[in-house]
């Protein structure tokens, strides 16, 4: 990258007139301090193009290009972009680069939860969660132990005004069939190298309730609360007539039509399509052949070396589940894909076929579609436990699909993290007792804000497991499940 250089003399921005779509900058004097910005001190710059990105949990990032140059060792700079066709976007310059063939600096941005990434250490036993979020969003300078003084609440108003009173988070308000308030409910927190807005986002999102997370233009952290209807109701719905481009593929790149295999001996045989599925798939794609050397190792001395003949039959014999062949098809939820690669070994070292799907949070989504006919299961490993996913599998979009195809579904639940007494850890082995469960922080769908997971499992004849060690895990599988496997029936 060339030297950044200082701007030259800037010509007439069409950008403005044309779009009425504005990019602002404000210095902040004092980015040491609670941040609120009233954006009445701003120059109005030019810019080429911008970009505005937004992920889940209404996380934003920013880009935009400009002949105007900011000298970010000077201070920090808040940046404001605002458009009649768009949200406003509202956040901090994080870096500059100089294209000196456009003569435009490239700039990079985040939304105001920049100045709330320090990761803290906060420990407390049953404390109102209102008072938590007070504590987080001012940037933990009161003794969360006692309610912040009147004075205090007074002088920080305005960093505050996002956090609307307690009784404004009553769910009854907010249209939903349990009636709780999560702002007056207490917990008890072991956080240890925890952001503080991601602390505030795991404690808000994890209740299940009605409530939206965000920073507004003033660096205001907004935790507001909202109709059910709001969600459900309202946005846009888009036609196939509106859809403004399709695209399909289909892909037969890596189709094999038949196998050879080279045995002890060096004598080989060939498997084709036909031979396997009583379909020749060469009519439809060709012949391109695979080959996998299947002979035994040899050894230098001049001992005689045998090898034992490995038969890759399935069978259903010993199946608890079902009529099939023991064929297992099993996914892996993200952070879980070493453990379930163990559980993979542990199930075909006990006679099971497996296919491994691969690790991710959307794994289980396209399993559900993916898994063919002839598998008795279709294996789920979870490391926590979001009640939006377990119904979807029994109740949603995807049941009717597995009953056509009669393809059990399996939640194997990976414990391994289950170790707070006063979290999962009561439940690291599968007894869920009468708790009720409510959805993960990273699923806002709404669809299952709680469940009482036993009930649930029983009322669907479900199976699943739980265990901290794949072992275990198996163990439990080969018994039917956590019910059979305690001699409760379903």
């Amino acid at each position: 990258m060339v030297a950044l250089t200082k701007t030259k003399q800037i010509t007439y921005n069409a950008n403005l007139v044309q779009n009425k779509s504005h990019i602002k900058i404000s210095r902040i004097n004092e980015p040491n301090a609670l941040l609120y910005l009233d954006w009445k001190n701003y120059d109005d710059i030019h810019w080429k193009e911008y970009e505005i990105k937004e992920t889940d949990m209404r996380q934003k990032t920013a880009t935009f290009s400009s002949p105007n140059y900011f000298d970010l060792t000077t201070g920090v700079y808040a940046v404001l972009i605002t458009s009649p066709v768009h949200a406003s976007f509202g956040g901090v310059i994080l870096a500059v680069d100089y294209d000196e063939d456009t003569g435009l600096y490239d700039y990079k941005c985040q939304d105001f939860s920049r100045f709330y990434q320090s990761k803290i250490f906060l420990q407390t036993k049953k404390i109102p969660l209102h008072r938590i979020l007070q504590f987080l969003i001012l940037q933990c300078n009161f003794d969360i132990s006692k309610k912040p003084s009147k004075k205090h609440l007074k002088k920080y108003k305005k960093p505050l005004s996002g956090l609307r009173p307690a009784s404004y988070y009553d769910q009854k308000l907010a249209g939903s069939a349990i009636s709780f308030n999560p702002m007056t409910q207490k917990v008890s927190i072991r956080a240890k190298g925890e952001s503080i807005i991601g602390l505030v986002r795991d404690l808000v999102f994890g209740t299940g309730a009605y409530i939206d997370v965000y920073f507004d233009i003033h660096g205001v952290l907004q935790i507001v609360p909202y109709h059910k209807n709001d969600l459900f109701k309202s946005g846009l719905h888009l036609t196939t007539q509106e859809i403004a481009n399709r695209k399909f593929s289909f892909d037969t790149t890596n189709i094999i039509t038949g196998v050879n295999i080279l045995g002890d001996g060096d004598k080989s045989k060939m498997y084709t399509a036909k031979d396997l599925t009583n379909l020749d798939l060469s009519a439809f794609f060709g012949s391109l052949n695979s080959f996998i050397d299947n002979t035994s190792s040899t050894s230098t001395s001049k001992k005689k070396t045998t090898s034992k003949k490995q038969s890759t039959t399935v069978t259903n014999k010993d199946n608890p589940y079902g009529n099939k062949a023991k064929k297992i098809w099993i996914g892996a939820d993200g952070g879980s894909g070493g453990f379930t690669q163990e559980i993979c070994r542990e199930l075909e070292k006990a006679g099971w076929y497996v296919h491994y799907s691969g690790e991710g949070p959307g794994v289980h989504s396209s399993d559900y579609y993916d898994v063919t006919s002839d598998y008795q299961i279709l294996g789920i490993v979870d490391n926590g436990f979001c009640c939006t996913t377990i119904k979807e599998a029994y109740e949603g979009y995807c049941a009717p699909e597995l009953k056509r195809k009669n393809v059990t579904v399996m939640f194997m639940f990976d414990s391994r993290q289950w170790t707070d007494p006063d979290g999962m850890g009561p439940y690291r082995y599968g007894d869920f007792g009468n708790h009720v469960f409510h959805t993960a922080w990273d699923d806002p769908s709404g669809y299952c804000s709680s469940m009482n997971a036993t009930a649930f499992f029983k009322k669907h004849k479900a199976v699943y497991c739980a265990s901290p060690t794949a072992k275990g895990m198996v163990d439990m599988f080969l018994k039917g499940g956590y019910f059979a496997s305690k001699g409760i029936s379903v």
